[in-house]
């Protein structure tokens, strides 16, 4: 049985705004979701199918670190989730579709979904799905990297 902490809740009458988003539920934005959970940051991951990515789609995984004989990926992955979630990071099946800044907080950022709006400090983009990764929201955030902000992904 797992202790489940909420930190960072919002105050009466506040908007409830996430430390971080992360896109993408695969090894890296698992793996990330550990990380920012364990430092107490309000995690929320959106993953458009099922929390394990690209690397379901191979039968047996014989290169991770720890496991000499292979794992399964449901498994290996299975792991990586349950261990975000013990971590207090919110697993939500979603698929993000552009990313903003926050009308209501200037210092913050708006990741629409599909299904809902997420309002955070920081997005992380942890997708290899060439779907994400050729969309204008990810032209929008290279844009951002290289310090031309211009507007909403669309």
């Amino acid at each position: 049985m797992g202790l489940d902490i909420r930190i960072n809740l919002p105050k009466p009458g506040e908007t409830e705004t996430y430390d971080v988003v992360i896109v993408g539920a695969g090894p890296a934005g698992l793996a990330a979701a550990i990380y920012t959970g364990r430092a107490r940051l309000r995690t929320i991951v959106l993953e458009k199918g099922i929390p394990g990515g690209q690397i379901l789609i191979t039968d047996w995984i014989e290169n991770y670190p720890g496991f000499p004989n292979g794992i399964a990926p449901f498994e290996l992955m299975e792991s990586f989730r349950k261990q975000a979630v013990r971590f207090g990071a919110e697993i939500v099946a979603d698929e993000a579709k552009a990313v903003g800044r926050d009308p209501a907080n200037p210092d913050g950022w708006v990741v629409r979904g599909a299904k809902a709006e997420y309002p955070t400090r920081t997005v992380l983009i942890a997708s290899h799905d060439p779907v994400v990764s050729e969309s204008p929201l990810v032209d929008w955030v290279w844009n951002l990297r290289d310090g031309k902000i211009e507007g909403e992904a669309g």
